[in-house]
């Protein structure tokens, strides 16, 4: 992930911390338009198609949102928002996808095959 399209971030706890990983997939439909992906309601990264950004935070539960990054013709759509539990020493990893109306935020399940 750019520095560039990283925010300064600040997480509030003193619990022992985990590891929140975004993924952004990299499919055509929204690939014009970058995400703009929320912690608790403040910014956390500019995220593009294919991209991925990773958090340490203190355990417990956290607001995760994403939405459009509101530039150029990509403005409009609304924050859609989960909330997540992050768990002390362990990733939890979510996943930002685009159909033909919003972003879209939900966990990450890899598939076997």
């Amino acid at each position: 992930m750019p520095a560039d399209k990283m925010y300064p971030f600040k997480s509030h706890g003193t619990k022992a911390p985990g590891r929140l990983t975004i993924v952004r997939d990299d499919g055509f439909v929204g690939a014009g338009c970058d995400a703009m992906f929320y912690i608790d309601g403040q910014r956390a990264a500019k995220i593009g198609p294919g991209q991925k950004a990773s958090f340490v935070l203190p355990a417990g539960e956290v607001n995760l949102g994403a939405g459009l990054a509101e530039s150029g013709l990509c403005a409009g759509a609304a924050i859609k928002t989960v909330a997540a539990r992050i768990k002390p020493g362990k990733e939890v990893i979510y996943r930002i996808n685009w159909d033909t109306q919003a972003f879209y935020l939900g966990p990450y399940v890899e598939y076997g095959r």
